[in-house]
């Protein structure tokens, strides 16, 4: 949804997706829809925010307010609000350390690909603290590592 915001001045119509967003969701609640429909909303929701994510007028704080709005457990995989949390952190470079890390709290590292892994523990934008959790999150799934946790387990 493109459309020049009069309230916040953003390049969309954040509050609207976010309106419709919570009330599909508070739909999907009262059905009980299993979580493969909420995978699917997470990959469009997470598409929307990549989208949006170049977008100078829009606060961290309406960014995160929307990245939010999915339950935990509704995304699988973390890749593409990565991405999009990447994009809105290189849009955005005067951002503070305080909501750099504010930001990057959403992001679940355990749910992040090898290939995310390696991306993020490699890129200087993120805070330092994401750093060293994506790098943790890393050599626990290194095929070595696994493959010594299953050695180890043998010997037992």
């Amino acid at each position: 949804m493109w459309c020049r915001s009069m309230v916040d001045h953003t390049m969309y119509n954040v509050d609207s997706v976010q309106r419709i967003l919570e009330y599909y969701l508070m739909n999907e609640e009262q059905q009980q829809t299993e979580t493969h429909g909420k995978a699917n909303i997470s990959k469009l929701l997470d598409s929307y925010l990549a989208e949006i994510a170049g977008d100078p007028n829009l606060s961290a704080t309406k960014f995160q307010a929307i990245a939010e709005t999915l339950p935990h457990a509704a995304r699988p995989c973390d890749d593409g609000l990565y991405r999009a949390i990447d994009i809105y952190l290189k849009a955005h470079p005067a951002l503070s350390e305080h909501d750099r890390r504010r930001l990057c709290r959403v992001v679940d590292c355990q749910k992040l690909s090898v290939d995310a892994c390696a991306h993020a523990a490699q890129n200087d934008r993120l805070p330092l603290r994401t750093i060293i959790q994506v790098t943790i999150m890393r050599c626990h799934k290194s095929p070595i590592v696994s493959q010594a946790k299953l050695l180890m387990s043998y010997s037992r």
